[in-house]
C-alpha cells in the first residue's frame, strides 16, 4: 500500500473523510496506468462517506467488474452501493442491497465486515417498517 494510501487509511479511521478523499485525489497516476483495487476501493467508500453519491456509485459499478477484486471488495462495493441508495431515499434497494451484502459475508471468515452488513440492515429494515 503506498504511504499515501495508508496516511489516507489513518485519516479515515480518525474520521477525517474530506482530507483523506483530498489526498486520495492529489496522488499522480501509477507509471502502469491504474490505481490497485484496494486504493480504488478507499477511494470509493470516502467518495460516498463526503457525500459524492454519483462518483461513489460508478466506481462501485466498475469494480465489481474488476477481475482482481475479491470477496470482502466485493461486500464493500455492496454496502456502498445500499447506503448510496438509502441516502437518496430509495430503502427496500437499500435493504435488499444489504442484505445481499450480509448473505456474502456469511461466507466469509471477517467478522467485521459481516457485523456491518447486518447493522446497515437492520437500521433500513427499520426505516421501512
Amino acid at each position: 500500500m503506498p504511504d499515501d494510501t495508508h496516511r489516507a487509511s489513518s485519516m479515515v479511521a480518525e474520521g477525517r473523510f474530506e482530507a483523506a478523499l483530498a489526498l486520495m485525489r492529489q496522488r499522480p497516476q501509477p507509471l502502469g496506468g491504474e490505481f490497485g483495487v484496494g486504493e480504488r476501493l478507499l477511494l470509493m467508500e470516502l467518495l460516498e462517506r463526503t457525500g459524492n453519491l454519483t462518483q461513489a456509485r460508478a466506481q462501485a459499478a466498475v469494480l465489481t467488474k474488476h477481475p482482481k477484486l475479491t470477496a470482502v471488495g466485493r461486500v464493500r462495493c455492496l454496502l456502498v452501493d445500499g447506503l448510496v441508495s438509502k441516502q437518496l431515499g430509495h430503502l427496500e434497494k437499500s435493504a435488499s442491497t444489504f442484505l445481499q451484502a450480509y448473505r456474502m459475508s456469511e461466507r466469509l471468515d471477517t467478522s467485521e465486515i459481516r457485523a456491518w452488513c447486518h447493522l446497515r440492515y437492520l437500521g433500513v429494515s427499520a426505516d421501512l417498517h
